[in-house]
């Protein structure tokens, strides 16, 4: 009989659930669902939307179609261009953060550096902004620091360059945390001609040397933030950025924690506290996910993903240049549990806004295969399951909670 390994409800502060304007990549029921699917029973979704949220009407109309789809906790990060520092008040009051890109990526919605201390003085003090800098917009980020008494979180740190500038930034005092991707620690620019458009992203993936260095500095790094970025075939062979990984950051995490590379203790630290202590959440400690601790291998087939593919998995279209054989033992029911949100209670925030719960009613069976032309040749654990201890014997039958800090617990 395999091991359970139980951990709190992981938390992921950056997610694209394209809802609303872009269904056709991700939906929030989708993208929820696929959260549940790797652990995940609290996510954020970040704003470069068809129409970005720069706007407190966008936001409410994003929060009220959320209401009635989601399947675990979500809150929302608000988007600025500079433009909008009127709204900042009224936005802030539903929303987790505050986004803004220094670099081009999605949607074009990219913020004139020269703006960042206006946006730091309107946005409120009490709630993080979030920056995406790449390594030619870092020193400015790192400079707009300087005498700031603000939190200012650097999003899917990719490098040696960016994370060094973080480091010192940090030995100074200024108020920075960061976070970096699964597509950052287990793929490399080598990986890309194997790939093809599969690896394209933003910020890029870079060399082997730059991830050997974010894993010899974990205990620098925040936050393990999947950056979970969903995009049709179609999408991809025109030039999209972005991978989907809500539901393999997990798995890839306990990989890398057989092979001695993390611990236990860290993945809950960057998965769970930090983001909960960050981003001001309050979670509800009886909420847990439960990992069945078999070998299987990622694969398309079964990801709970609109978008059906993932760059840890044989993608069509991608040359993959290398297959997991016949006999690996990928033959393994991985256990969904998750409700519908007709079954789901609602846990609401102010105004209105709805953060619904994460259930566990029903059992799902993901069809397994046994071969798969992988991305990566490796096992990783799976079978991960949403319960709360507070009703073991029911754990497939309760819902949990996840208080934002915009929100009132149910």
């Amino acid at each position: 009989m395999s091991d359970v390994l139980r951990l709190p409800g992981l938390v992921d502060v950056h997610v694209h659930l394209r809802e609303p304007g872009q269904t056709d990549k991700e939906d929030f029921s989708t993208g929820t669902r696929a959260a549940l699917a790797g652990g995940f029973t609290t996510v954020l979704d970040m704003p470069n939307n068809a129409l970005p949220i720069t706007t407190p009407e966008r936001l409410e109309e994003k929060i009220a179609l959320a209401r009635e789809k989601t399947m675990c906790d979500i809150g929302f990060h608000y988007g600025s261009l500079g433009d909008n520092l009127d709204t900042f008040a009224e936005g802030a009051k539903h929303a987790v953060g505050l986004k803004v890109y220094l670099n081009n990526t999605t949607g074009g919605y990219t913020l004139d550096p020269a703006r960042l201390k206006e946006i730091y003085a309107a946005w409120p003090r009490n709630q993080v902004v979030l920056l995406h800098t790449e390594e030619d917009t870092i020193d400015i980020a790192m400079a707009s620091l300087e005498g700031l008494d603000r939190p200012v979180h650097i999003c899917h740190m990719p490098s040696r360059a960016v994370l060094e500038k973080i480091i010192a930034a940090k030995q100074k005092g200024l108020p920075v945390t960061c976070g970096v991707t699964p597509h950052h620690l287990f793929l490399t620019e080598d990986d890309v001609s194997r790939l093809g458009v599969y690896g394209m992203m933003k910020p890029p993936l870079k060399t082997q040397a730059d991830q050997d260095f974010l894993w010899a500095h974990l205990d620098d790094i925040d936050i393990f933030e999947s950056d979970h970025a969903p995009h049709t075939h179609a999408d991809k062979q025109a030039g999209a950025f972005g991978v989907p990984n809500l539901e393999t950051t997990l798995p890839l995490l306990l990989k890398a924690r057989a092979e001695g590379k993390i611990t236990l203790e860290q993945i809950i630290d960057k998965c769970f506290t930090k983001p909960s202590e960050i981003f001001g959440l309050s979670t509800d400690e009886s909420t847990y996910v439960e990992v069945k601790m078999e070998p299987y291998v990622i694969q398309n087939e079964g990801l709970q993903t609109k978008c059906g593919w993932s760059p840890f998995a044989g993608t069509e279209g991608a040359d993959t240049g290398s297959s997991a054989s016949a006999d690996d033992p990928a033959a393994f029911a991985h256990q969904l549990r998750c409700a519908s949100p007709s079954r789901c209670g609602r846990t609401s925030i102010p105004g209105g806004r709805s953060l619904p719960a994460v259930c566990s009613t029903t059992s799902m069976t993901l069809a397994p295969t046994t071969r798969s032309p992988l991305a990566m040749e490796s096992r990783v654990p799976t079978g991960i399951g949403v319960g709360t201890s507070r009703y073991p014997e029911r754990a497939s039958t309760r819902a949990s909670r996840t208080r934002l800090p915009s929100g009132r617990p149910r």
